[in-house]
Protein backbone atom coordinates (compact mmCIF):
# COMPACT_ATOMS: atom_id res chain seq x y z
CA UNK A 1 0.00 0.00 0.00
CA UNK A 2 1.47 3.46 -1.01
CA UNK A 3 2.28 5.54 2.47
CA UNK A 4 1.30 8.88 0.25
CA UNK A 5 -2.09 7.16 0.89
CA UNK A 6 -1.87 7.37 4.92
CA UNK A 7 -2.12 9.87 7.47
CA UNK A 8 -1.16 9.61 11.09
CA UNK A 9 -2.89 11.43 13.84
CA UNK A 10 -2.24 11.98 17.50
CA UNK A 11 -5.52 10.11 19.74
CA UNK A 12 -5.29 13.13 21.47
CA UNK A 13 -6.89 14.59 18.22
CA UNK A 14 -9.21 12.05 17.03
CA UNK A 15 -12.45 10.95 17.11
CA UNK A 16 -12.72 8.25 19.07
CA UNK A 17 -16.63 6.98 18.13
CA UNK A 18 -14.29 5.89 14.54
CA UNK A 19 -12.69 3.19 16.27
CA UNK A 20 -15.49 1.74 17.24
CA UNK A 21 -15.68 -1.19 14.18
CA UNK A 22 -12.00 -1.54 14.22
CA UNK A 23 -10.25 -5.07 15.31
CA UNK A 24 -6.76 -6.04 15.13
CA UNK A 25 -8.12 -9.46 15.66
CA UNK A 26 -5.85 -9.23 19.06
CA UNK A 27 -8.34 -8.98 22.13
CA UNK A 28 -5.61 -7.44 24.31
CA UNK A 29 -4.74 -4.57 21.12
CA UNK A 30 -8.34 -4.26 20.57
CA UNK A 31 -9.27 -3.24 24.40
CA UNK A 32 -6.14 -1.14 24.35
CA UNK A 33 -6.82 1.19 21.66
CA UNK A 34 -10.81 1.52 23.45
CA UNK A 35 -10.38 0.92 26.68
CA UNK A 36 -6.79 2.22 27.92
CA UNK A 37 -5.37 3.86 25.54
CA UNK A 38 -6.64 7.53 26.07
CA UNK A 39 -5.61 6.91 30.04
CA UNK A 40 -2.18 6.44 29.35
CA UNK A 41 -2.29 9.29 27.35
CA UNK A 42 -3.31 11.80 29.86
CA UNK A 43 -1.13 10.45 32.22
CA UNK A 44 1.50 10.40 29.65
CA UNK A 45 3.18 6.73 29.93
CA UNK A 46 2.66 6.84 26.25
CA UNK A 47 2.03 8.42 23.01
CA UNK A 48 -0.74 6.88 20.50
CA UNK A 49 -1.05 7.09 16.78
CA UNK A 50 -4.11 6.55 14.26
CA UNK A 51 -2.50 5.03 10.99
CA UNK A 52 -5.86 6.58 8.57
CA UNK A 53 -6.03 5.60 4.80
CA UNK A 54 -7.60 8.02 2.61
CA UNK A 55 -9.90 5.00 0.70
CA UNK A 56 -10.01 2.50 4.44
CA UNK A 57 -10.33 4.44 7.18
CA UNK A 58 -8.70 3.45 10.44
CA UNK A 59 -5.82 0.65 9.33
CA UNK A 60 -4.34 0.63 12.30
CA UNK A 61 -2.12 2.65 15.39
CA UNK A 62 1.06 2.17 17.63
CA UNK A 63 1.92 3.60 20.79
CA UNK A 64 5.17 4.75 21.89
CA UNK A 65 7.20 6.16 25.14
CA UNK A 66 10.46 6.83 26.62
CA UNK A 67 12.54 4.29 27.45
CA UNK A 68 16.33 3.24 28.05
CA UNK A 69 18.12 -0.07 26.56
CA UNK A 70 21.44 -0.95 28.57
CA UNK A 71 23.64 -2.30 26.00
CA UNK A 72 25.54 -4.92 26.39
CA UNK A 73 29.36 -5.24 25.05
CA UNK A 74 28.41 -7.02 21.91
CA UNK A 75 25.77 -4.40 21.28
CA UNK A 76 28.16 -1.29 21.84
CA UNK A 77 30.12 -2.82 19.42
CA UNK A 78 28.10 -3.06 16.68
CA UNK A 79 26.45 0.34 18.07
CA UNK A 80 30.38 1.58 17.65
CA UNK A 81 30.40 2.74 20.95
CA UNK A 82 33.07 2.37 23.43
CA UNK A 83 32.79 -1.43 24.43
CA UNK A 84 34.63 -0.58 27.68
CA UNK A 85 31.92 0.84 29.22
CA UNK A 86 30.01 -0.99 32.15
CA UNK A 87 26.05 -0.73 32.35
CA UNK A 88 25.88 1.89 29.53
CA UNK A 89 21.75 2.46 28.71
CA UNK A 90 21.06 4.09 25.82
CA UNK A 91 18.42 6.51 25.51
CA UNK A 92 15.77 4.83 23.23
CA UNK A 93 12.06 5.11 21.82
CA UNK A 94 9.63 2.19 22.91
CA UNK A 95 6.86 0.77 20.38
CA UNK A 96 4.89 -0.36 22.87
CA UNK A 97 1.66 -1.65 20.70
CA UNK A 98 1.60 -2.00 17.07
CA UNK A 99 -1.85 -3.03 15.57
CA UNK A 100 -3.15 -3.52 12.01
CA UNK A 101 -6.61 -4.12 11.18
CA UNK A 102 -8.21 -7.36 10.62
CA UNK A 103 -9.51 -6.79 7.36
CA UNK A 104 -6.20 -6.18 5.86
CA UNK A 105 -3.49 -8.48 6.97
CA UNK A 106 -1.59 -9.87 4.51
CA UNK A 107 -1.26 -6.54 2.85
CA UNK A 108 2.35 -5.94 4.02
CA UNK A 109 0.94 -2.60 6.37
CA UNK A 110 2.90 -3.81 9.29
CA UNK A 111 5.80 -3.13 7.56
CA UNK A 112 4.83 0.60 6.27
CA UNK A 113 3.74 1.96 10.10
CA UNK A 114 7.14 0.68 10.91
CA UNK A 115 8.32 3.11 8.33
CA UNK A 116 6.32 5.55 9.35
CA UNK A 117 6.93 5.27 13.12
CA UNK A 118 11.01 4.55 12.31
CA UNK A 119 10.55 7.98 10.43
CA UNK A 120 8.81 9.56 13.79
CA UNK A 121 11.48 8.14 16.12
CA UNK A 122 14.36 9.62 13.63
CA UNK A 123 12.62 12.85 13.91
CA UNK A 124 12.24 12.53 17.90
CA UNK A 125 15.66 11.26 18.41
CA UNK A 126 16.87 14.43 16.33
CA UNK A 127 15.19 16.67 19.49
CA UNK A 128 15.59 14.34 22.48
CA UNK A 129 18.50 12.08 21.72
CA UNK A 130 17.24 8.73 22.10
CA UNK A 131 19.72 6.57 19.67
CA UNK A 132 17.73 3.21 19.30
CA UNK A 133 13.84 2.17 18.78
CA UNK A 134 13.16 -0.94 20.69
CA UNK A 135 10.55 -3.12 20.82
CA UNK A 136 9.50 -6.53 23.26
CA UNK A 137 8.26 -8.41 20.21
CA UNK A 138 5.82 -11.18 21.25
CA UNK A 139 7.93 -14.73 20.14
CA UNK A 140 5.84 -15.58 17.01
CA UNK A 141 6.10 -12.13 15.56
CA UNK A 142 9.73 -11.11 15.94
CA UNK A 143 10.78 -12.48 12.53
CA UNK A 144 8.12 -9.81 11.03
CA UNK A 145 10.59 -7.33 13.27
CA UNK A 146 13.96 -9.13 12.07
CA UNK A 147 12.42 -8.07 8.41
CA UNK A 148 12.15 -4.27 9.47
CA UNK A 149 15.67 -4.91 10.54
CA UNK A 150 15.20 -5.11 14.12
CA UNK A 151 18.50 -6.62 15.83
CA UNK A 152 17.78 -8.89 18.78
CA UNK A 153 19.32 -8.07 21.87
CA UNK A 154 22.08 -10.51 23.11
CA UNK A 155 20.47 -10.92 26.49
CA UNK A 156 16.86 -12.76 25.00
CA UNK A 157 16.18 -15.63 27.16
CA UNK A 158 14.88 -18.74 25.25
CA UNK A 159 12.07 -19.15 27.56
CA UNK A 160 10.66 -15.36 27.32
CA UNK A 161 7.52 -14.55 25.86
CA UNK A 162 9.20 -11.86 24.10
CA UNK A 163 11.96 -11.44 22.32
CA UNK A 164 13.63 -7.89 23.22
CA UNK A 165 14.92 -6.13 19.79
CA UNK A 166 16.09 -2.42 18.81
CA UNK A 167 17.28 -0.58 15.84
CA UNK A 168 20.06 2.27 15.66
CA UNK A 169 18.10 5.44 14.57
CA UNK A 170 21.69 7.02 13.99
CA UNK A 171 21.59 5.48 10.28
CA UNK A 172 17.92 6.48 9.45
Amino acid sequence: MDKSQLGVISLKNFDLNSLNNFTCGDKSLDRFIRDEATSFEKNLFSSTWIVIHENYGVIGYFSLCNSSLELQEQERMVLDLDASKNKLRAPSILLTKLAVSKKLHGKNLGSTIIKIVTEMAAKYSALMSARLLIVDAVNDKAGFYEKCNFEYCVNNKKDNKTAKMYLDLLHI
